[in-house]
């Protein structure tokens, strides 16, 4: 009856990992003698730790969002728990165009800001696919606009995923 109400657990518990890095796991149980365990994942593991009740795996090259099944076994009863993996690439370059940098009052001059992003891999075709964020203004030359600043700004916003704010700008253009 007590390997009835044995427990799995993984630690994180959410997990955050940039593009391309590494994560350790820890997969644990309340059973007093566990049976077989580990982890099922697609992602590149290698076992780094153990215990009576815990294995430790790190987790490689990690390229795509994911979910991990940590498992133990205990008197026959296979019990897991998931984690789901999010990965992320900061905003690492900002591009702005500035068109045409000499304009007359109220002609019109457009700041194009784009940020390249995340590669998807497909696996199936091994091609990679590129998206950009891109954002176009188009604008109508005031007296005050002469020998102004323009730059542009990308923030990626993960604290409501328990990470951080990353943010990088453009170079400076005088209009």
């Amino acid at each position: 009856a007590a390997e009835d109400l044995f427990e799995v657990s993984v630690w994180p518990h959410q997990a955050l990992v940039k593009y391309g890095q590494s994560l350790r796991v820890n997969c644990s149980t309340t059973c007093p003698d566990p049976g077989p365990s580990g982890i099922e994942t697609l992602l590149k593991k290698t076992q780094v730790g153990k215990g009576p009740q815990w294995k430790e795996f790190l987790l490689e090259d990690i390229a795509q969002n994911s979910i991990l099944q940590c498992f133990f076994s205990c008197a026959g009863i296979q019990k897991d728990i998931s984690l789901g993996i999010t990965v992320y690439q900061p905003p690492e370059q900002v591009i702005m165009e500035l068109q045409p940098e000499w304009v007359a009052v109220d002609e019109a001059f457009t700041v194009t800001c784009h940020v390249p992003k995340l590669h998807r891999k497909n696996f199936r075709s091994l091609a990679v696919a590129s998206q950009r964020a891109k954002v176009t203004i188009s604008v109508k030359a005031q007296r005050e606009d002469d020998r102004c600043n323009f730059s542009c700004h990308a923030e990626l916003n993960l604290s409501s995923h328990g990470g951080g704010l990353f943010c990088s700008s453009s170079a400076i253009k005088v209009l």
